[in-house]
């Protein structure tokens, strides 16, 4: 059991890692597609600048995931820890990541970051006309078309927030004392019985 708990965390790493590589490719694809890269000269930019209000959403569905990942990840290394022999290694392994979690965070602030940076550029392309013209986009894109960048970038930046909040939320209930608390009264209310069955 505890081997098979142990290949699920190394998978779940397995995944965070392609989902980060794949998070720069989708955001590579959509960026070019949306500037034109690859079709012909005289081509219109104004229809393909709406690709840019999809940037923003991916990164989050790419870092709610990975997000996921890491809480499951946490949940079972938190299980294995609460449930091996005090003088075990593994016991005193998962104690020391534990205990030294903070050099372990900066994947998750790097999903934070590049998801407020991409999700502020977008904004910043439904706000500003002299950026449009910067980028080889039309000087001034339909009010529809600067509307949904603007709303896409106001979104990546909130829910990349949110999206980070909870998941350090999660992290920190999982290390809490709680469930030490939870664990030492189940074991203590399995072996006694109820009042009423005397």
């Amino acid at each position: 059991m505890i081997e098979k708990l142990r290949e699920e965390i190394i998978e779940s790493q397995k995944v965070r890692t392609d989902l980060l590589k794949w998070k720069l490719i989708l955001v590579a694809a959509i960026g070019g597609t949306a500037l034109g890269i690859g079709s012909g000269p005289g081509a219109s930019m104004t229809n393909s600048a709406i690709l840019f209000a999809l940037i923003p959403f991916v990164c989050l569905y790419v870092d709610a995931i990975c997000f996921h990942n890491e809480i499951r990840i946490m949940a079972i290394a938190r299980f294995l820890r609460t449930h091996r022999p005090l003088n075990s290694l593994e016991k005193q392994y998962e104690d020391f990541c534990k205990e030294n979690r903070s050099q372990f965070q900066l994947e998750g602030f790097a999903l934070l970051i590049t998801t407020l940076l991409l999700s502020t550029l977008v904004l910043a392309l439904g706000w500003r006309d002299n950026l449009n013209s910067l980028m080889n986009l039309t000087s001034n894109p339909p009010a529809l078309v600067k509307s949904a960048l603007t709303c896409s970038g106001i979104a990546g930046l909130a829910l990349g927030l949110m999206f980070y909040v909870y998941y350090r939320k999660r992290i920190a209930f999982l290390d809490s004392p709680f469930f030490d608390q939870r664990r030492v009264e189940a074991s203590e209310g399995a072996n006694t019985l109820p009042d009423n069955c005397d």
